[in-house]
């Protein structure tokens, strides 16, 4: 597992070099940019499974 600080290592050129086709990627973020999203269109479209856990409870509201 890698961490990213999206300042020293930047996570869209990190992303772009690991994304194989048929993997699972899961990402654990407060907030993830569409731009972001976007950038990756190419290498997200050959993966298997991809999932987004935001970490921040301002998603979370109304779920009981």
């Amino acid at each position: 597992m890698q961490v990213f600080d999206n300042i020293q290592r930047i996570v869209k050129d990190d992303l772009a070099v690991e994304l194989m086709p048929d993997c699972r990627l899961s990402i654990a973020a407060a907030c993830f940019s569409i731009y972001a999203y976007q950038e990756l269109k190419s290498q997200r479209e050959n993966i298997s499974e991809y999932r987004f856990l935001f970490t921040s409870q301002t998603f979370a509201r109304g779920l009981h």
